[in-house]
């Protein structure tokens, strides 16, 4: 028998690709990678597979969150506190994808 499961997530996802740094500056162990999908709530990220050895639980996240307007396109850049949810595999082998939730729900008012 099969029952219908709601959608946990309280918040809307946008898959929208951009780039995202887990780590504070001027670290050099930063780790570079994108976000795949946010919500106000959350990311799924896509790291090197290699940057999961030594990922702490709770990270400092920047992300570059992309503004179009009718003759603009900029990044605006917002910094948060985020926990690992968890981590998988992915098709190409060198790359991890890295749930997070963020510390506190953002209003970054993208278009669902």
């Amino acid at each position: 028998m099969s029952e219908w499961k709601s959608e946990r997530r309280e918040h809307a996802r946008t898959d929208v690709v951009c780039a995202i740094t887990i780590g504070h500056e001027p670290a050099a162990d930063r780790v570079r990678g994108k976000a795949l999908n946010i919500s106000d709530g959350g990311a799924m990220l896509a790291i090197p597979v290699g940057a999961l050895n030594g990922l702490a639980p709770d990270v400092h996240l920047t992300i570059s969150v992309p503004r179009v307007t009718v003759n603009t396109r900029m990044y605006e850049r917002v910094d948060t506190e985020a926990t690992v949810i968890r981590h998988q595999p992915m098709v190409d082998h060198d790359i991890a994808g890295v749930a997070v939730r963020f510390s506190a729900p953002l209003d970054l008012q993208l278009e669902v």
